[in-house]
């Protein structure tokens, strides 16, 4: 069967990478594909990749939607051989969602095969009292066998708390399996009382969206533990008796519209355009937000004098017009310089230890249409300033290209961001987590400054260090900004 019908997944391209979305199918269910060939492009956190067939076939499968947060592992689609039926198929699929939901590759065994001979007989003497916020009918109480009962582990487990007979209800899961769905209907057709929030006060169970005895779609799974739902509840309408993301939505919908009856309905403030937000930005916002909130920031500002570094500049460009030595790629060199000779700084910090790197890997902070991406030149600290600028353009250029890899932009112990191109004098920037301090560069002003008791106007640059206060005083980032202005004004020490 494996050489006949391939799984496409949502790959794992990184380390750190744990969902993923397709932007964009380049096939169709039926098509014909090469080893090779493009699929699809994937989205990542901060890159996106393509998708390439592993082997010759077709395309069949309902393949996963575009423009949703998927988790790694997750089935796309397939490529099946043109001999595979729809019956192979559809048991390929079943199969797959129920071995692969939590841990792709563990089987996870069927509940209708643990053999039990527990018996459930206490005496239904509360049967018709409140408890936890459902009252049973007596005609519903009574005893069960577990090895005669095709239903769910939760579903047993609430008969046996509440003496509820299970052959007096009807199932309507896979093969007639009861589920928690099912004792509530059974509850309420016959008179009895089923409040959602106080049956579940004592809070969710650890697998109400997990259990892998629940036969749902991994994004209706996912969907379910976002909005602290239990599938036990929700009617499934999928093949074979599995809850889709059209079931836990629809879900949703009725849940809101019982429970908001109360709320005040907003004003209209006019037409407007709504956004989706791209999983790029939502990754900035979540790391942003885990940066502030657990680092203490604090910030230094200093000036530099850089009319001897704008010179060397230009000499350097003059002796050889086929490389363009910019500003940033003299910043990049004299951050290296600085952080090896102030070693505190170049580290990453997980909140439990502190790693302190030989080599000064350095992310420079690059703008592109949806959000912002750091591309990390290692060991910058080994290139020359002419080796130096093309590997800065080179990350450039395939970041703004959508062409970097994770090992790109993985790591890195230290950040430069630049906005002195965009007006901006000065800022300070939010420190890139595990690094413990970023660099902000303003423009290039010209300042009118006292040498040797003369006026005179020269270039200064604004530059803010933001250091996380909980491994960094104010002393180390201190002399850093001063050993990183030794080398700025003065850059034949660094070249």
């Amino acid at each position: 069967m494996s050489d006949r019908i391939q799984a496409i997944v949502m790959p794992k391209l990184g380390l750190s990478m744990t969902e993923g979305m397709v932007t964009k199918w380049y096939v169709s269910n039926g098509s014909k594909v090469q080893a090779g060939e493009i699929l699809a492009d994937i989205e990542t956190s901060k890159i996106t990749n393509e998708l390439e067939a592993f082997s010759p076939g077709i395309i069949r499968g309902d393949l996963a939607e575009e423009g949703i947060d998927l988790p790694v592992g997750t089935l796309l689609g397939l490529i099946v051989t043109e001999d595979v039926s729809n019956e192979e198929i559809r048991e390929f699929i079943d199969r797959f969602d129920q071995t692969s939901i939590e841990d792709p590759g563990i089987a996870i065994q069927n509940e209708a095969s643990v053999p039990s001979t527990t018996r459930h007989s206490k005496p239904a003497t509360t049967v018709g009292a409140a408890s936890q916020g459902i009252i049973v009918p007596v005609s519903l109480g009574g005893s069960f066998e577990t090895e005669q009962i095709h239903a769910t582990h939760l579903a047993k487990k609430l008969a046996a708390k509440h003496n509820i007979d299970l052959g007096k209800v009807e199932g309507t899961g896979r093969r007639g399996r009861i589920s928690i769905a099912d004792i509530q209907t059974a509850i309420l057709s016959q008179g009895g009382t089923w409040n959602t929030d106080l049956a579940h006060s004592s809070g969710p169970a650890k697998s109400v969206a997990g259990s892998p005895q629940i036969s749902a779609t991994p994004l209706a799974r996912k969907m379910a533990t976002q909005n602290k739902i239990d599938l036990n509840l929700i009617t499934p309408s999928g093949r074979n008796g599995r809850i889709t993301r059209s079931d836990v939505e629809e879900f949703i919908r009725n849940h809101m519209a019982q429970s908001s009856s109360n709320i005040p309905e907003l004003p209209d403030h006019g037409d407007f355009e709504e956004i989706p937000i791209s999983t790029m930005r939502k990754r900035i916002g979540q790391r942003m937000s885990e940066s502030v909130n657990t680092a203490p920031h604090f910030r230094l500002s200093i000036d530099v004098n850089i009319d001897r570094l704008l010179a060397l500049r230009k000499s350097i460009n003059t002796d050889d017009p086929d490389i363009r030595i910019s500003i940033n790629d003299l910043l990049i060199r004299a951050c290296a310089k600085s952080l090896l000779e102030v070693p505190e700084i170049n580290c990453q910090y997980d909140g439990y230890s502190l790693k302190r790197f030989t080599h000064a890997d350095i992310a420079v902070a690059v703008a592109i249409d949806d959000g912002l991406i750091t591309p990390i030149v290692r060991k910058a600290n080994t290139y020359d300033i002419r080796s130096l600028s093309e590997k800065v353009e080179n990350l450039i250029i395939r970041a703004k290209t959508g062409r970097l890899m994770p090992d790109d932009i993985l790591g890195g112990t230290f950040t430069i961001s630049n906005l002195g191109m965009f007006g901006i004098t000065s800022f300070d920037a939010i420190i890139n987590p595990p690094q413990i301090a970023i660099l902000a560069i303003g423009q290039v002003e010209r300042k009118m400054v006292e040498i040797d008791s003369r006026p005179e106007f020269v270039n200064i640059m604004n530059m803010t260090l933001s250091c996380d206060h909980r491994v960094l005083d104010g002393a180390i980032g201190a002399k850093f900004l001063s050993c990183l202005k030794k080398y700025l004004e003065n850059p034949s020490e660094m070249i």
